[in-house]
């Protein structure tokens, strides 16, 4: 059976698996996500059969389940922070390439993204299009398959764990890109305060709003818990959420934080990044690039156990604007 025929016959159950959404067809013969998961597993099984069945047909095996991830993975990304950024897939070898728009003011911008070196760069940004550089991140987490094919967990888990340590490798790319662009900002687009000083984010927030009408704060869920409940909406927030969702006529974004190899979280919890989201996507400031398929290796451990490890080309951008500004909450600083 040629991998076609192999997505085509488990392209639907890893469909159905991921999504947990078992159709009227299934569901008419009785049968149940358990029976659905059960039937992928088997199938799985099957192209592991003997001595050498993984090694035979590990690449097909790669391949089915990163035909899943492509299908989530860019979707995922932009559900999260599509607010503010432009998340774009191209294909393998294609020019990731961005059209800028300079919204409501022709101002100058720098661009802070990935140079060749793998450092980030600010540049001036001269030019209504540029490219964003790519190169392959490992995603940081490691995945066991004998255990999914022995039903430690099931398709979802084995799938997420991949996009998890793949999006968690984009937030830091961001946060990298961010530190770049806000080191390159004069004092008059930064602002500190013991805490939530509403005087000194209006100021910013008026400032950004010169740029766009829609103004957010992005931040962290422990910098979004200080903000004031000041309305019983913002009560209400506080208790579903644990932070108002939005405060002084800006929507509060809360990044998903993570940690880094080193166990440190990946965006700081003292810091608020306040600007223009602009109308369109060409005018939001902050430029995600997916390229290409992921791509898992395998790696042998000392007991011939096998793990896996997801790497996905990505590139991150920045733009440094004067309508970028930042706040840093004083009282959560280490």
């Amino acid at each position: 059976m040629n991998f076609e025929q192999l997505k085509t016959e488990m392209g639907e159950l890893m469909r159905i698996a991921y999504t947990k959404k078992v159709p009227v067809s299934y569901t008419e013969k009785n049968l149940t996500i358990d029976d659905v998961e059960e039937t992928l597993r088997g199938k799985f099984r099957e192209l592991c059969e003997g001595t050498y069945g993984f090694q035979k047909n590990k690449y097909e095996i790669f391949a089915l389940i990163t035909s899943e991830i492509a299908e989530v993975l860019p979707k995922t990304v932009a559900k999260n922070i599509e607010i503010f950024a432009d998340v774009k897939t191209y294909g393998q070898g294609d020019k990731p390439e961005f059209t800028l728009k300079l919204g409501k003011k022709g101002v100058k911008r720098f661009v802070t993204a990935v140079g060749l070196g793998g450092i980030y760069e600010r540049v001036r940004l001269d030019k209504s299009k540029f490219t964003v550089n790519t190169k392959a991140f490992g995603g940081a987490v490691y995945i066991e398959f004998e255990q999914y094919l022995d039903g430690a967990f099931d398709f979802y888990e084995l799938t997420q764990l991949l996009i998890d340590s793949i999006e968690q490798t984009i937030y830091g790319e961001i946060k990298k890109a961010f530190d770049n662009a806000v080191a390159g900002l004069p004092a008059t687009q930064k602002d500190t305060g013991a805490g939530i000083v509403e005087a000194s984010l209006t100021k910013l927030k008026v400032k950004a709003k010169a740029y766009g009408e829609k103004v957010v704060m992005i931040c962290t869920e422990t910098f979004a818990s200080t903000i004031p409940t000041l309305t019983d909406g913002d009560k209400e927030d506080k208790r579903a959420n644990g932070f108002v969702k939005r405060y002084n006529g800006m929507d509060v974004v809360v990044l998903e934080n993570g940690v880094d190899e080193d166990g440190n979280l990946v965006f700081a919890d003292d810091t608020a990044y306040i600007f223009s989201t602009g109308g369109t996507a060409d005018e939001k400031i902050v430029k995600v690039a997916i390229e290409g398929d992921t791509i898992i290796k395998e790696v042998e451990n000392s007991d011939d156990s096998m793990e896996f490890q997801a790497y996905q080309k990505l590139g991150v951008a920045v733009l440094s604007t004067e309508g970028l500004f930042t706040y840093v909450n004083t009282s959560l600083s280490a």
